[in-house]
């Protein structure tokens, strides 16, 4: 019976190396134009990039020490949420880099306060990769 359950443990272990490798092999020949692609424009460059790996290192310590007490449950509907985040902060950051400015320029009040929510939800990008990496290795287990 013991032997069963590793070869069953083993081919599931199997299947996520070959699926895992079958979507990189998929996504590969992309991932160089996801790298170039810019979220926030280079007027923020030097200091919002140190800001935002501090800020996200510190949040995966922070949500690392308090959501590993979570239950399943509680950890999935936490997934959800950060990774809902997650892409709402990308759609953000890319509306506001592919428009402003070209398709609509406002006044210098209007400007300021759409660089606030830009670097808002810029920095929201790395804080919800870190909760969602805290919260996959959690629910690896």
């Amino acid at each position: 019976m013991t032997e069963n359950k590793r070869t069953l443990s083993g081919l599931k272990n199997f299947w996520a190396v070959i699926t895992l490798a079958g979507v990189l092999n998929v996504i590969g020949p992309w991932l160089q134009a996801f790298y170039k692609l810019k979220l926030i424009s280079d007027y923020f460059q030097p200091w919002v990039n140190a800001t935002a790996s501090a800020l996200a290192a510190l949040t995966f310590v922070a949500a690392f020490a308090y959501l590993r007490k979570f239950g399943r449950e509680r950890l999935k509907r936490r997934l959800l949420i950060s990774f809902v985040s997650l892409l709402l902060s990308v759609a953000i950051c890319l509306f506001f880099r592919l428009t402003l400015g070209d398709v609509f320029a406002l006044g210098r009040l209007g400007t300021k306060l759409v660089w606030v929510v830009w670097i808002i939800a810029y920095l929201s990008i790395f804080v919800n990769i870190a909760i969602t990496l805290v919260v996959v290795g959690n629910l690896a287990d």
